[in-house]
């Protein structure tokens, strides 16, 4: 395979779409994680781990433990392979990245002009609601995710 122009442009995208999302990390002078659902992930697949979670003390002064099992689950099957501080600033990351990939594949599904996919996508990397997103471990990175593959699937 050639290195063409349209590669290099999505080389370029990429590492765009890393330095606006990697930029809030490295940022910050403390270790401390952006957001509280980083804590409250990983707080609730401490929970889970431990095999006590049908009570939450901690929320709202206590209460049943009702929440979608969904997050904390991936957070603890990630943090037995990697160590909790790179889980909470990569996977959304992750999940980013293939975002884009598959907002660059419906683009180019409906035919759209390269200059016109290079645009859309280096708008939707600066966008706020993008950057907020993607720049912590929250549970909009996995379903925006989860909602481009179910476009792609059908």
């Amino acid at each position: 395979m050639m290195f063409t122009k349209s590669y290099a442009r999505i080389i370029f995208l990429l590492l765009i779409a890393l330095i606006v999302l990697l930029s809030p990390t490295f940022i910050r002078s403390s270790k401390t994680y952006i957001g509280e659902d980083s804590y409250f992930y990983s707080r609730l697949s401490e929970k889970i781990n431990a095999g006590d979670y049908s009570y939450d003390e901690l929320s709202y002064s206590g209460r049943y433990f009702t929440y979608s099992l969904a997050q904390p689950l991936i957070f603890l099957f990630f943090s037995r392979l990697f160590p909790e501080y790179l889980i909470i600033n990569i996977i959304p990351v992750i999940f980013a990245m293939l975002s884009l990939f598959l907002f660059y594949k419906i683009l180019k599904e409906f035919y759209i002009e390269p200059n016109v996919i290079y645009f859309s996508l280096i708008s939707l990397i600066v966008s706020p609601p993008f950057i907020y997103v993607f720049s912590s471990y929250n549970f909009l990175c996995y379903w925006h995710y989860i909602f481009l593959l179910k476009r792609i699937a059908s």
